[in-house]
């Protein structure tokens, strides 16, 4: 199966038998195609819209730009990150933190897991903290990563065993332009 994914440099290996990789050309109907090393067929695709994308590759036969065969691709998304909080430890599919490190690690990071390119970028951009507060139930909304100081308080005052929620996550790429904002997965972790 053939993926290119959306606003990421995608590289390709790119050769045409019986010509050698001086004499090849690329181009895309999506995005847009780089030469990274001519001399070894090293590509690199940039679609710029989901769906599909075609490379046609072009040889210089007798001095003429000759069409030689083309590949289709189908464009995706970059898939979505996931939020973590430094420090927090997986045991078994649930997640225990000391609650003096969470208010340490100071907020919500967002990142992207078994994911082979490098520079894409996630930030936080909204979530909500849920928590218990004083024997009642307390919440808190925030914009951007950091905890606010109720959040902390929450979190300072929330007994081991017991958990924090952290819910309606949302995050952005910031390592393009255009991109839409991502609903992440909630968390809930188990105070140590």
């Amino acid at each position: 199966m053939n993926i290119l994914y959306l606003e990421v440099n995608n590289p390709l290996k790119i050769s045409v038998p019986g010509y050698t990789a001086g004499q090849i050309s690329a181009v895309i109907n999506n995005g847009k195609v780089s030469v990274v090393k001519k001399s070894l067929g090293e590509y690199s695709a940039r679609p710029s819209k989901k769906g599909n994308a075609i490379v046609t590759l072009y040889a210089n036969v007798e001095g003429k730009r000759t069409k030689m065969g083309q590949e289709e691709f189908r464009v995706k998304e970059v898939p979505p990150p996931k939020p973590e909080v430094k420090f927090a430890v997986n045991v078994k599919g649930e997640l225990f933190i000391d609650k003096m490190k969470m208010v340490t690690a100071g907020g919500l990071s967002a990142k992207l897991k078994n994911f082979d390119f490098k520079g894409v970028r996630y930030i936080i951009t909204s979530y909500k903290l849920t928590g218990m507060y004083k024997g009642e139930q307390q919440s808190d909304i925030v914009k951007g990563p950091k905890f606010s100081s109720k959040m902390e308080g929450i979190i300072k005052n929330t007994r081991s065993g017991n958990s924090i929620t952290i819910s309606a996550i949302k995050a952005r790429r910031i390592d393009t332009k255009n991109t839409a904002i991502k609903n992440l997965d909630p968390l809930v972790l188990t105070i140590k």
